[in-house]
């Protein structure tokens, strides 16, 4: 794979009227700066997404639990709930 491949599959352009960027990641980036009137001093002009897959792994392993953890309780939950509707 070349470098230039590689490059374009790791970094991903965000546009800077997305939501993404708006909402997420100036708020991020500002609420960094040491000194708030930082916020007036920089100007981003190609913001870019990295994307690591060993980090979203880390990242995502503790969620994907959850989920299946909240998922198996609501399922208990509606057995439960057709259980206790049955016996009525």
């Amino acid at each position: 794979m070349l470098l230039h491949d590689l490059i374009v599959e790791l970094l991903e352009c965000v546009s800077l009227e997305s939501h993404e960027y708006v909402s997420e990641i100036l708020p991020a980036i500002q609420q960094s700066y040491r000194d708030g009137s930082s916020k007036a001093q920089f100007r981003y002009t190609r913001p870019q997404l990295v994307h690591n897959s060993r980090l979203l792994d880390s990242v995502s392993a503790p969620y994907s639990v959850l989920l299946l953890s909240y998922q198996i309780r609501l399922f208990q939950i509606v057995i439960a709930n057709v259980i206790a509707a049955t016996l009525t």
